[in-house]
């Protein structure tokens, strides 16, 4: 459990623990917030993985999410598609 504190201790989320494959604990980041604050950290210590371009493209979705964008009658529609891409 002490290797995943510390992710929970910086980015917030929660710890659960898996039984299965002979147990081991998985740290989750769901709320809004809490993945915000991730953001946040990554905004100031950069990322170096080459999925670090998936972290910057949070604010986008958030953004389009509460335009309710994914909703085909919607005008931003078209950019949720193209975001989905």
């Amino acid at each position: 459990m002490q290797d995943v504190q510390w992710f929970k201790d910086v980015f917030g989320g929660s710890i659960l623990f898996d039984s299965s494959q002979n147990g081991y604990y998985h740290w989750s980041v769901q709320s809004r917030a809490d993945i915000l604050n991730m953001l946040a950290y990554f905004n100031t210590h950069t990322s170096r993985s080459h999925k670090s371009q998936r972290i910057y493209m949070i604010k986008v979705y958030y953004a389009l999410f509460d335009l309710k964008a994914y909703k085909p009658d919607k005008i931003h529609y078209q950019a949720w598609l193209n975001f989905d891409e």
